[in-house]
């Protein structure tokens, strides 16, 4: 993992809300598909915090991230289990009721001239790419390659969510370097790490945390475990054992 012990460091927090979402729970738990687990490290520090918002079933989380110059706001599904960012342009026919990224109104903006198109559990988006400065909770980062969606599946077009903004290592793309990389490329961070903490309540309680943790929360780094991941891709990791009814159910390797 990315975090290493330390004394004092910036901690960029993004809040995550909650979004109504009950009619749609099996097209969203085929979609979003993310495996996670992300720690970082440093306590007694600045935290700006990007506040995270789920549905009233807890499937999806979204917070809020700033494009272009000036800033064009998006609520994005922060997702562990990809690598690609994506906003629904404003070229798309299925632009409202969602935020639209609108390239003309930016000052910053950099066409690509490339298509793309990211692959989930029930679908695709496809589009083309761009770059420009992404913004949330503090964090800057420019000239950041993008995905402009011009075509969803349904079960995307159905969520509450104007994008996508993946936090997987950069292999599971192959169009651009992943916004958490391309910061710790730029230097954004003194710790190269990220956290969650999510709540099943609508609001206030669930975010994510850049360059740290919530040491209101997590008092000290005793009070974590660290667990190797098994390769830079998913954050994914072995499981040794499983537990039923307290007491070993099965021994399961590599997991």
């Amino acid at each position: 993992l990315w975090g290493l012990p330390g004394t004092a460091s910036l901690k960029f927090k993004v809040p995550v809300h909650k979004a109504d979402s009950s009619n749609i729970h099996e097209k969203i738990r085929a979609n979003l598909r993310s495996t996670s687990l992300e720690s970082a490290s440093l306590i007694n520090t600045v935290k700006p915090i990007v506040p995270l918002t789920t549905t009233d079933i807890g499937t999806i989380f979204y917070g809020i991230v700033e494009i272009g110059t000036p800033p064009q706001k998006f609520k994005v599904v922060f997702d562990t289990g990809s690598s690609d960012l994506w906003v629904t342009s404003g070229r798309s026919p299925y632009c409202r009721p969602k935020s639209c990224y609108y390239a003309l109104l930016s000052n910053t903006y950099a066409p690509n001239n490339t298509e793309f198109t990211s692959i989930y559990g029930s679908g695709s988006v496809s589009g083309d790419l761009a770059s420009d400065t992404v913004q949330f909770a503090g964090v800057r980062i420019s000239k950041q390659i993008f995905g402009q969606a011009t075509s969803e599946v349904e079960a995307l077009l159905e969520t509450p969510q104007d994008g996508i903004l993946g936090l997987g290592f950069p292999d599971l793309s192959n169009f651009m370097v992943p916004p958490f990389f391309s910061a710790m490329k730029q230097k954004v961070f003194d710790v190269n790490a990220f956290s969650f903490h999510l709540s099943m309540k609508e609001q206030g309680e669930s975010n994510i945390i850049f360059g740290g943790w919530d040491d209101t929360i997590v008092k000290s780094e005793n009070d974590l475990k660290w667990i190797p991941i098994t390769k830079k891709a998913y954050w994914e990791f072995a499981v040794d054992s499983c537990l039923r009814l307290e007491s070993a159910a099965s021994r399961i390797s590599n997991w």
